[in-house]
């Protein structure tokens, strides 16, 4: 198994429907397996998801037991080489997966991997990359040195603007992101 795709859904069952849709077209080349961990919807989402998508695994709890230990429900049932945690709310493009695990196989010394991720209207939305929150990043954010200079490399560094957005660039913090699977989880 190449790569397991987690999805936590929490009464979003309109959204996790048009995510499933994107996430089955993603997959048809790649040897994966999907789950939903459901954290106790009334919205019909379990329902909606047995009915219309027999490829995923459906894990169904009776409370809302967090996004952390919801992920860790399917991430310990999991068989795929690489892991990747999709919120509900996100489609994917029919090459993104295909795309991601590629890049994974090629670059072996790589733990993760975030995608270059746009907004409905193709706009790109700058938490694609995103730097470790420390005080002082914190204090530029808060006090609105980062949006007057995104660019700079000491008050631009939640959003890293310094970097240029089309190229591979390392960063402390993901979004979206696929995972090398190691079978550890806490939460």
């Amino acid at each position: 198994m190449k790569l397991s795709v987690v999805i936590v859904n929490y009464n979003v069952k309109y959204f996790l429907e048009q995510c499933l849709i994107s996430v089955g077209k993603a997959i048809s080349n790649i040897d994966a397996e999907v789950f939903v961990v459901d954290n106790n919807s009334v919205d019909g989402s379990c329902q909606m998801v047995r009915d219309k998508f027999p490829f995923v695994n459906v894990i169904e709890n009776k409370i809302n037991t967090g996004f952390s230990k919801a992920n860790n429900q399917a991430i310990v049932q999991s068989k795929g080489e690489y892991l990747l945690l999709l919120n509900p709310d996100t489609v994917v493009e029919e090459d993104t997966f295909k795309k991601v695990v590629d890049f994974m196989d090629n670059h072996p010394q790589a733990g993760g991997l975030g995608v270059h991720m746009i907004d409905g209207n193709g706009k790109f939305l700058p938490e694609s990359k995103r730097g470790l929150p420390t005080p002082a990043v914190a204090f530029y954010k808060i006090f609105g040195l980062s949006a007057l200079f995104p660019k700079s490399k000491l008050f631009g560094q939640y959003h890293l603007g310094f970097l240029d957005k089309n190229k591979t660039n390392e960063v402390d913090v993901f979004q979206w992101c696929i995972y090398v699977v190691e079978k550890i989880c806490v939460g």
